[in-house]
């Protein structure tokens, strides 16, 4: 459960699809995946859904634990949209921030991710940005007060939430107020 917690159920599939069978990834059809998907939600006690399975819609169902869903865990690849702004020892941070949503993709994004974080509202979360002059091409200064998707790993300490970055994008040129 820890494993898959807050991942959406896609991420299962597609790592099911492309690493089984061992000696040839992917040779099932959908169908065939979406009834492994459908077996193993079954056996941990997942309760039976209104619907068939399908490619898309797996997407849209969160893992989560009985007691419904948890903060991501420390570790994690996360993606989140937030205000690019430094604090007042002029480390970079981002405030406004969504609630971190777990991803499959390190780096860059997919059309369909970039669209969703568009419209993304914004949150109350700040993040440490660590990494911040490792990305290349991005210069924050160039960003600063702008609405950015932000991607990397999530390193939560009592006192602040952290996001060792593997890549940010411009999603607006103002963060809105």
């Amino acid at each position: 459960m820890e494993r898959w917690r807050e991942y959406n159920v896609g991420s299962l599939f597609n790592m099911i699809r492309d690493t089984m069978p061992r000696d040839r990834p992917g040779a099932l059809s959908d169908s065939e995946y979406l009834d492994i998907i459908a077996r193993i939600l079954q056996f941990n006690s997942f309760p039976a859904g209104m619907e068939e399975l399908t490619v898309e819609g797996v997407k849209k169902i969160q893992i989560e634990g009985k007691d419904g869903p948890k903060p991501v865990p420390n570790g994690s690849i996360v993606q989140l949209v937030g205000c690019l702004t430094q604090d007042d020892t002029k480390a970079w941070i981002v405030t406004k921030g969504s609630e971190p949503a777990r991803t499959e993709r390190y780096r860059g994004s997919t059309d369909e991710e970039l669209a969703e974080a568009k419209v993304k509202p914004l949150g109350d979360h700040t993040f440490q940005l660590l990494s911040i002059d490792s990305l290349a091409g991005f210069t924050p200064d160039e960003h600063k007060g702008h609405k950015l998707q932000v991607k990397g790993t999530l390193s939560g300490l009592p006192d602040r939430q952290r996001i060792d970055l593997s890549s940010m994008e411009m999603m607006a040129e103002g963060c809105g107020e």
